[in-house]
């Protein structure tokens, strides 16, 4: 014990209140609470963390949880902040990339400093509903949205209507490829007109030749064009 009432174990300069020094431990764990064979928690020499697990073995992993008891959650993590701060973010080495697992009341509340600007991997519980996406800085950009309620998914849009919805106002909604160098073929609805065209080998832009389209006003389907002017209207 310090003159500042630091007490360590196995060391004469303990930093902290309580400083262990694992040093000459061999295979025998830091810090342990429990027995043997019913451990409840432990630290190893390597400063691996497992709860109701006594021996990793050749597991590197820093925190291990392990339960046999059924209907019991491993990990409940509660954020008593409506206001939606994220409750898990992950940070790659550079700072600049993150993600996060949290939940609010709306997806609007998701908007609070620090929530994963730019992140690769967001997962937003809102609600009865869940949101895959990322913050840019000011607003929640939704990716694959989910109505629990409903059950329907959205792709790109935060109010499906029906199981599932994929919405773009500037692109092909769905494209059905066949791997590398060939064409694909794209469907689009623009302005509520259907449109089925190949793109390019790189799938990068459709061609100019739309193979068929059909218009949503009166039901004028066009092969080859994008204006049919009657019910089939061929364009040679």
């Amino acid at each position: 014990i310090g003159s500042s009432s630091f007490i360590g174990i196995s060391t004469t300069t303990p930093w902290g209140l309580l400083s262990v020094n694992p040093n000459a431990l061999g295979n025998a764990p830091e810090f342990v609470v429990g027995s043997s064979t019913a451990t409840h928690f432990v630290v190893d020499g390597a400063g691996r963390v497992g709860i109701g697990k006594a021996n990793f073995g050749t597991n590197n992993d820093l925190l291990q949880i392990v339960s046999g008891t059924a209907g019991v959650n491993l990990i409940n993590i509660q954020n008593t902040n409506s206001g939606g701060n994220s409750m898990i973010t992950l940070v790659d080495d550079t700072s600049n990339n993150r993600g996060f697992i949290g939940s609010a009341n709306s997806n609007s509340s998701f908007n609070a400093t620090g929530n994963g600007v730019g992140g690769n991997l967001n997962f937003i519980a809102a609600g009865n509903s869940t949101n895959f996406g990322y913050y840019n800085g000011s607003n929640v950009v939704s990716n694959m949205f989910i109505n629990g309620l409903a059950n329907y998914i959205g792709i790109g849009t935060t109010s499906p209507r029906y199981e599932l919805t994929v919405a773009s106002s500037t692109a092909s909604q769905l494209a059905l490829s066949a791997g590398a160098n060939f064409s694909q073929w794209a469907f689009r609805n623009a302005g509520g007109n259907f449109y089925l065209g190949a793109t390019n080998a790189a799938g990068t832009a459709t061609t100019t030749a739309t193979a068929l389209s059909v218009l949503g006003s009166n039901c004028f389907v066009g092969i080859s064009s994008t204006t049919p002017w009657a019910q089939l209207s061929v364009n040679s």
